[in-house]
């Protein structure tokens, strides 16, 4: 009958929307496992916070590094595991984050259930609808470690070469000083502010026996140089100096040549003396052989 066909009709819509919702769900269900899988395969994964900022969702690699429960690091109990100097900075930096709407970029560290602190960049980005309206936040944290490591072996390095006693100093290829460690002040008197800018050989008056033009030329083709060179102080006193020249090409930026050089008039000075020394005892063996022959 109509009536039943009606009915019928019915039916169908309801299982329709039925299989509509199960395959939604199932599909859902599937593109979760693959956020999961995508999330976890990051070192210490992504994480998903509310529109108020409070975390809803942690991957389990971070639950892993930290030994947090599923029921701890809901809302900021995550906060917990970061070290006491960060902390509140921390804490801080994401409250004006959430209350700004901004792109959320930090760098912190956590105890990790090994007893070590961790060092982790967090970066998050905020979710909108289609008004515009922020409904959520997602980010990532990421392994730093190797990072950061090579960050403070650069500085230790930095710092080191900023105190030996040796002069090191940059210029550009073509250009004048970019850098002046601790040691060229105290070999040549010239501070930072007078090398500042200026070409090295119009500064120290370098002079070598053949000219100095030919160390551009072998930096250009080897990339290094190394070699005695005679400078000017401040003061006017001319040193010898044994200098090393590492030509740094960047694609970003223009070559730069590092210099390392290290005073070696004292020993010049005492070579100088031995070899007038040796002369003046072949002179006198000669002058003696000469006396000899005459008697």
């Amino acid at each position: 009958s109509e009536h039943d066909l009606r009915l019928l009709d019915l039916y169908l819509v309801h299982a329709t929307d039925t299989i509509e919702r199960i395959r939604t769900v199932e599909e859902l269900r599937q593109s979760e496992q693959l956020y999961r899988g995508i999330g976890d395969s990051i070192p210490y994964g992504i994480w998903i916070a509310n529109s108020r900022g409070h975390n809803i969702y942690l991957s389990d690699s971070f639950c892993a590094l930290t030994g947090l429960k599923q029921a701890e690091w809901g809302n900021s109990g995550w906060m917990r595991t970061l070290h006491p100097d960060d902390a509140e900075p921390t804490r801080l930096s994401w409250e004006e984050c959430v209350r700004t709407g901004g792109v959320w970029e930090r760098e912190y560290r956590v105890k990790g259930v090994d007893g070590e602190w961790h060092p982790i960049l967090a970066r998050g980005m905020p979710v909108r609808d289609g008004a515009g309206k922020i409904t959520g936040w997602v980010g990532i944290n990421l392994d730093i470690g190797n990072r950061v490591r090579t960050r403070e072996l650069a500085r230790r390095q930095a710092q080191m070469l900023e105190e030996t006693h040796d002069a090191i100093f940059q210029w550009q290829f073509d250009g004048g000083m970019i850098n002046w460690n601790r040691g060229a002040p105290r070999l040549y008197g010239f501070t930072r502010v007078d090398a500042q800018g200026r070409a090295p050989r119009e500064l120290l008056q370098t002079r070598r026996e053949g000219g100095v033009q030919g160390i551009k030329q072998i930096l250009q083709r080897e990339g290094l140089w190394n070699g005695e060179l005679r400078h000017r102080t401040k003061d006017g006193r001319e040193i010898v100096v044994d200098s090393r020249m590492v030509l740094w090409r960047n694609p970003d930026s223009p070559p730069i040549v590092i210099a390392a050089n290290r005073d070696i008039s004292d020993r010049k000075a005492a070579e100088e003396a031995l070899r007038e020394s040796e002369r003046k005892l072949r002179d006198q063996a000669q002058e003696l052989g000469q006396q000899l022959i005459a008697s």
